[in-house]
């Protein structure tokens, strides 16, 4: 799951794109994922990844989170 872009003009006025799908605070939830808060800069994100197990992710535009690695990739990181 990829945060692609983010716009925030506020804490009830934002929309951000995952996997370049747009998400903002009005429209449906997606399956197995939940908006737990927006800033200008991040998102945080209740992802289920199990019927009894959720990881809560904090995603930066361009990041990815690896559902079933329980892994983030940040293509700014340099190894």
């Amino acid at each position: 799951m990829t945060l692609t872009n983010l716009m925030w003009a506020g804490p009830s006025r934002w929309r951000l794109w995952l996997n370049d799908q747009p998400l903002g605070p009005e429209d449906p939830l997606l399956p197995h994922v939940r908006v737990l808060r927006v800033t200008p800069g991040t998102a945080t994100l209740a992802v289920s990844r199990g019927p009894r197990e959720n990881a809560v992710v904090v995603l930066r535009p361009g990041q990815t989170y690896r559902v079933h690695q329980d892994r983030l990739d940040d293509p700014g990181l340099r190894h």
